[in-house]
């Protein structure tokens, strides 16, 4: 039997470059927006969100 690997699910509203610019990274990557977005997260908690004041 599988283990859920995430349990919560958020939704974020981006604007257009933003959601534009992941977009080619992913497909670039060839990984899921989802993934990056996860990756993006924690390096910003790593950071205890110092960069985002």
């Amino acid at each position: 039997m599988r283990t859920k690997q995430f349990s919560k699910s958020l939704s974020v509203a981006l604007p257009s470059e933003h959601f534009d610019q992941i977009k080619k990274i992913t497909d670039d990557l060839q990984i899921s927006m989802a993934q990056w977005i996860r990756a993006a997260v924690e390096m910003a908690l790593q950071t205890k969100g110092e960069t985002l004041q």
